[in-house]
Formats: structure tokens, C-alpha cells, sequence
């Protein structure tokens, strides 16, 4: 069974006790991430996964609490993955590394993928490729890792043997930036839908308001909402009145931190739960 882990469970503002957004959805050998905010690699082995486990990740939009770790990330999956000399100070089977991992499963350790791919809001894409090359991740220092920076529109995403991955398109950055409606600017964001085992997965990302995901989310297994934009009370409004079964809050904003403490009775029998860094959920 799939396993979604929450990282970081925090919004722009910095929180005590939570880092910036970004899910993981861990399966067989193979780990997705939906947003991957600093530091996902250090978040990933901290909470026991091997990050080199990391195939794909989707960007919703390019704030940089949801994008500014996938640099590292790529870095360290490189770094395991080709362990070239000089670079590789040790490598993935050395006991600091492995005995501190629980996923994958020993008898999956071998099966992850040699690629990593990132799927980025369209119009963006060229600029992370001129990261990633800035970053010396460049064809010519990989022996067997690849790094593909990929553009996505609304609707499909990626599909393969387990997963498959669905964008619906929202308004946040457009509502955030109307100074930029007419200009040359990226206005794109998304919320993401990610199906694995049978089961259906949601991330809204970042939203002007939940009515963006209120036709999305009645046919939807598992919802993970963000908790900075919409108060903690339209939260609980919007879960009663679609009767969710199962709400999970993340990219929780500091200040409202009081008001969820004072809702937490209400939103418990409306199946509301409050995400921490590390909380872990079967989907």
C-alpha cells in the first residue's frame, strides 16, 4: 500500500517546528514528490527514506517554499547514484547511510530508478534546465544518472506502471500577482492529483480559495489541503459541507496556528487532522 509522508508541513512564513511544504508518496521502490521545498533531500533521510529513491517530482508553481530544494536533491541522488571519484565521499551501500533507511524495503534496495525527472509549470522550464546546468548537473559528469527538467500543462502529467499524475489548474499566482496579469510573467499553479494502487491522492498546493477544488475533491480518497490561504475556519466549512471523509492540513501558516488549536474538537469530528514534519498516512 502507498504511503503519503509529509516532509515539511510548514507555508512561506518560518514556523518553529515545521519546515517548508513538500509530500512524499512512497511506493515499491519509488518515491514521488509533490513540491520539494528546502531541505527535502535532508528531510527524506531524517524520516529513514533513501532519497535516491526520488524519480519524479511536480512543481506546483515556483514560490520558492515550494521549489528551492530541488537542487540538493539532485545533487545527492547524483552523488549515490554515479559515485564518481573525486566526488563521492562514500557511497550508498556504506553502513552511516543504509542503516538509517527503512525505505524501500531491503529486498527492493536495488530497483530504484538511475533518472530523475521534474515536471515544472510551462514556461519555467528553461530556466531550471540553466539551473540544474549551473549546478554542474550536465550530461557530461553523469555515468549512469539523468536529470530531465519536463513542462506540464492542465491534465496529465506523467503516467507510468504505478503511478499516473493529473494537474488542475488554479488562480493562486494570478490572485497573488494581478500587477502581473499583463506582463511577460509565469502566472502558472496547479493542484495535483496523483493515483497509485487504486487509490487517489490530492495536494491543492496553494489556492485563492477552495472553491478551486471543490469538483475535484468529492471523488478523491485522500485530500491534503494547504492551511495558509484559507482560514482554518473555511477549512472546517469546506469539510463538513463536502462530507469528506479524510482532510489533511499542511503548509499550515504560523499565525494561524491558535485558531486551529481552538477549532481542534470541530475539526476532528469533521475528519480534519492537522499535519506535523513526518506525519505519514496510508492512502
Amino acid at each position: 500500500m502507498a504511503t503519503a509522508l509529509v516532509l515539511g508541513s510548514g507555508a512561506a512564513l518560518p514556523a518553529k517546528g515545521r519546515f517548508n511544504t513538500t509530500l512524499a508518496i512512497l511506493e515499491g521502490a519509488r518515491t514521488v514528490l509533490v513540491d520539494c521545498a528546502s531541505p527535502a533531500s535532508e528531510l527524506l533521510y531524517h524520516h529513514g527514506v533513501d532519497y535516491t529513491s526520488v524519480d519524479t517530482v511536480v512543481i506546483t508553481h515556483m514560490h520558492a517554499d515550494h521549489v528551492t530544494g530541488i537542487g540538493q536533491l539532485a545533487h545527492m541522488k547524483h552523488h549515490f547514484v554515479d559515485a564518481v571519484h573525486p566526488r563521492a565521499f562514500f557511497d550508498r551501500q556504506d553502513p552511516f547511510f543504509k542503516d538509517n533507511l527503512r525505505f524501500p524495503p531491503r529486498d527492493k534496495w536495488t530497483d530504484v530508478n538511475s533518472w530523475l525527472t521534474i515536471y515544472v509549470p510551462e514556461g519555467v522550464e528553461d530556466s531550471i534546465r540553466q539551473y540544474m546546468k549551473a549546478l554542474y548537473m550536465r550530461p557530461e559528469v553523469f555515468t549512469k544518472f539523468e536529470v530531465r527538467v519536463l513542462p506540464y500543462g492542465g491534465g496529465e502529467v506523467h503516467r507510468d506502471e504505478l503511478f499516473k499524475i493529473t494537474a488542475y489548474p488554479n488562480v493562486h499566482i494570478r490572485h497573488y500577482y494581478p500587477e502581473l496579469r499583463n506582463t511577460d510573467a509565469m502566472l502558472s499553479s496547479n493542484t495535483i492529483l496523483v493515483e497509485v494502487g487504486g487509490r487517489t491522492c490530492l495536494y491543492s498546493s496553494d489556492v485563492a480559495g477552495l472553491k478551486e477544488i471543490e469538483g475535484i475533491v468529492r471523488k478523491v480518497d485522500t485530500v491534503f489541503v494547504e492551511g495558509a490561504h484559507p482560514t482554518p475556519r473555511e477549512i472546517l466549512q469546506f469539510a463538513q459541507r463536502l462530507d469528506l471523509k479524510r482532510v489533511f492540513v499542511l503548509h499550515i501558516h504560523a499565525p494561524h496556528e491558535e485558531e486551529f488549536a481552538r477549532l481542534k474538537d470541530e475539526l476532528a469530528r469533521a475528519n480534519v487532522t492537522l499535519t506535523y514534519d513526518g506525519f505519514e498516512v496510508d492512502l
